[in-house]
C-alpha cells in the first residue's frame, strides 16, 4: 500500500496509490482530523521553507535544490490549502519563504502568481508580511522582465518599509528600482 523510496541525500520518501490517499483523507473527514492534518502539514511546510531560505542565503547547495524538488507537491498543496480557505497571511508567508524554490529553480512565475493573488486579498495583513511578500514579488517579476510591475511593487515595499521602519527592507526596495531602470 505505501511505497519507500530514497529520496535527496538518502532520505526516505513514502508514495501510495491515489485510491488509498482519496480513502485516508475520506477516513481523517470522518473523524473530523482532516483539517488539524491540513494545518499541521501547512505548518510543517512553512518550517521547512523557512529552514531552507536561512540556508540558501548562505550556500546554494545542490541538496537544497533536490529537498525543494522532491517536496514541490507538499509546497503547492500547503499553498491551495491557504489559498482556498483564505488565510492570506498564512499563504504570504509561506509563499515569501519560498523564494529559493522560485528564483533559483526557475519558477518565478509560479511564484509570483501565489504572491500577486495573496497580496490582492492582503487587507488586515500584518504589514512586515505584506511587506516582505511584495519584495518577494517585485524581485520574482523583475526577473522575467516585467520591469514596470516589479517598479510598482518596489514603490509599494517603499511605502510599507517607512511605515515599519525597516531600513533593510527600503534599501532593498531602492536597489531593485535602481537596478531594473539600468536594464
Amino acid at each position: 500500500l505505501i511505497e519507500q523510496q530514497d529520496g535527496p541525500n538518502g532520505e526516505p520518501r513514502f508514495t501510495m496509490l491515489e485510491t488509498i490517499r482519496e480513502y485516508g483523507l475520506r477516513h481523517l473527514a470522518e473523524r473530523d482530523e482532516l483539517e488539524d492534518t491540513r494545518r499541521r502539514h501547512a505548518e510543517w511546510c512553512l518550517a521547512f521553507a523557512q529552514d531552507i531560505h536561512s540556508s540558501f542565503a548562505y550556500q546554494q547547495d545542490a541538496i537544497w535544490r533536490d529537498r525543494l524538488e522532491s517536496e514541490l507537491g507538499n509546497l503547492r498543496a500547503a499553498l491551495r490549502w491557504h489559498a482556498t480557505r483564505d488565510a492570506v497571511e498564512d499563504l504570504l508567508a509561506l509563499a515569501s519563504a519560498l523564494f529559493p524554490l522560485w528564483y533559483h529553480l526557475g519558477r518565478g512565475r509560479e511564484g509570483a502568481a501565489w504572491l500577486l493573488d495573496g497580496l490582492s486579498r492582503s487587507d488586515g495583513v500584518p504589514p512586515e508580511v505584506v511587506l516582505r511578500a511584495t519584495m518577494v514579488a517585485a524581485e520574482l517579476i523583475a526577473e522575467q522582465c516585467d520591469h514596470d510591475t516589479a517598479n510598482q511593487l518596489a514603490e509599494r515595499a517603499i511605502v510599507l518599509a517607512r511605515e515599519v521602519g525597516d531600513t533593510l527592507a527600503l534599501a532593498e526596495s531602492k536597489y531593485l528600482i535602481g537596478k531594473n531602470a539600468q536594464l
